[in-house]
């Protein structure tokens, strides 16, 4: 999982050679719990054809809640996702994703732990969001690159129309003459659905046209 680049862990000021050691133990725990193939997704920026491709789901959702607890010797932050439109795979009608991380109450000691993964995405209730997921060892449903694997959805207050920051990933379009054109930054929903349904048709053609040859 991606969640496991430069875990730290943190408590209520006090800071001990224990915590130290406890921080190390933790991230072994980690790496033996969590599937490690998306933490080299995490260390470079993807396309977003890319991340089409190593989605399992694509889907348009509202964050209802994300609730952190100790799993084992791990914090763990499982967000509720209700699903509103499925753009690739097929989803219920919520689902949840498991990302390492968050702030908990040590059941032992009785004090805020918090542990944080420059690989895991803050899912914040009441966001809406386009999230690239890819379902893990045992049913985990994860982010594909992390952070990258999320984009917010926000409405444009003079056109009405939903809009997504995407940085610097390249997304395709088509002029009115027909032409393939790259915008960046930002684009709107429609447009992003688009391009990834667009990815999704030319590689399953692809894939027709090589089981044709053989």
């Amino acid at each position: 999982m991606s969640q496991l680049q430069n875990l730290k862990v943190e408590t209520s000021g006090i800071i001990s050679r224990a915590w130290y050691f406890l921080g190390v133990l933790l991230l072994c725990c980690a790496s033996a719990l969590f599937p490690i193939g998306g933490w080299a997704d995490s260390q470079r920026e993807l396309a977003l054809g890319q991340m089409t491709d190593l989605a399992d789901e694509i889907v348009v959702g509202k964050v209802t809640s994300s609730v952190p607890s100790w799993q084992g010797r791990l914090i763990v932050t499982v967000s509720t996702i209700e699903v509103i439109e499925s753009i690739k795979g097929q989803t219920g009608l919520t689902m949840e994703i498991t990302q390492l991380g968050g702030t908990a109450v040590h059941p032992r000691l009785k004090v805020p732990v918090h542990m944080s993964a420059s690989g895991s995405a803050v899912l914040n209730p009441g966001e809406e969001v386009l999230l690239f997921v890819r379902r893990a060892k045992g049913g985990i449903r994860d982010l594909i690159g992390g952070p990258q694997g999320k984009l917010v959805v926000k409405v444009d207050p003079v056109t009405g129309d939903k809009i997504i920051s995407i940085g610097s990933k390249e997304i395709s379009g088509t002029d009115e003459k027909g032409r393939r054109t790259i915008t960046a930054r930002e684009t709107t929903l429609n447009e992003i659905r688009r391009e990834i349904k667009d990815h999704i048709q030319r590689g399953s053609k692809a894939i027709k046209s090589g089981d044709e040859t053989k």
